[in-house]
């Protein structure tokens, strides 16, 4: 898996070692180096690496690409648009342009969260423990991760979940 800059960062705000539980109990997890670079709550590469995270420099042609394209993407979610591609690896992410970029050209895709149903489905954490990281993540970045996002989660989960404006009723 590749994962762009809003999911790396939502986790390591909400809970780094959540990373950690993913690299042990779904796969490998790489970073490239320009995303690194964009989150502010890590010291550097070598904050990831204890994670297990691998830390990569985009192949040349790749960044020379990326720089070189227009469009909705940013710099870095071509590179791990490209990337993946390249490599054929999931590009997981919570951006819908960068998941519609994927989708259009068969680079397989998966949304942020749905690290979290992973760990679940392979025991690497509660169903209940999932959601806990996942409305942390929610309150942290409710623009991108909805309520509605969390309400599917949980379904998914076989949790149960009350939105902010239902949780005081």
């Amino acid at each position: 898996m590749i994962l762009d800059a809003c999911v790396l960062i939502d986790y390591v705000k909400a809970d780094r070692f959540v990373l950690e539980l993913a690299v042990k109990h779904i796969g490998r997890i790489c970073v490239p180096m320009t995303i690194v670079d964009e989150v502010e709550d890590i010291e550097g590469p070598e904050d990831l690496q204890e994670l297990g995270i691998e830390i990569f420099e985009p192949e040349l042609e790749d960044a020379l690409d990326a720089a070189s394209r227009k469009g909705p993407l940013s710099m870095q979610d071509w590179i791990c648009f490209l990337s993946a591609k390249r490599w054929g690896c999931v590009c997981v992410t919570s951006d819908k342009r960068l998941r519609r970029q994927c989708e259009e050209e068969k680079v397989p895709v998966m949304w942020g969260l749905e690290i979290l149903a992973k760990l679940v489905d392979s025991n690497g954490i509660s169903a209940e423990g999932a959601m806990d990281v996942a409305t942390k993540i929610h309150n942290l970045n409710p623009k991108f991760i909805t309520d509605g996002i969390l309400r599917r989660l949980a379904e998914k989960l076989k949790v149960s979940y009350k939105p902010k404006h239902e949780a005081s009723d």
